[in-house]
């Protein structure tokens, strides 16, 4: 109470103020971040709308067998990355795929 006598009293924090106090260290917690390894959300969501994927090059047909001209790389990078081409590579389509459509593992046999 800071009407009370003493010296130390007329510094003493009232409910008001204490939940100010409280709010402060709360924003200064959030804007410290999050010091926990690895990427952010952002950077997440960074990675799938710019990293790019494998989409076929021209209208595919199922029964084909995929070679490097039949891929093209495109954005988004949610399906199967350039490095993994391979894992395409001489895999025969199981399904008809549209000109720019991803590619996925479980197209190809």
């Amino acid at each position: 109470d800071k009407g009370m006598a003493g010296p130390d009293h007329w510094f003493s924090a009232d409910p008001a103020e204490l939940r100010e106090l409280i709010q402060s260290i709360r924003r200064v917690e959030r804007n410290l971040g999050d010091d926990s390894p690895g990427p952010t959300a952002t950077e997440l969501a960074g990675r799938r709308d710019y990293r790019l994927s494998c989409v076929a090059a021209a209208p595919l047909s199922a029964g084909s067998i995929l070679t490097e001209a039949d891929i093209l790389f495109s954005r988004p990078g949610s399906g199967v990355l350039p490095k993994d081409i391979g894992s395409l590579l001489g895999g025969r389509l199981l399904r008809d795929i549209d000109s720019g459509a991803l590619i996925e593992l479980s197209d190809v046999e």
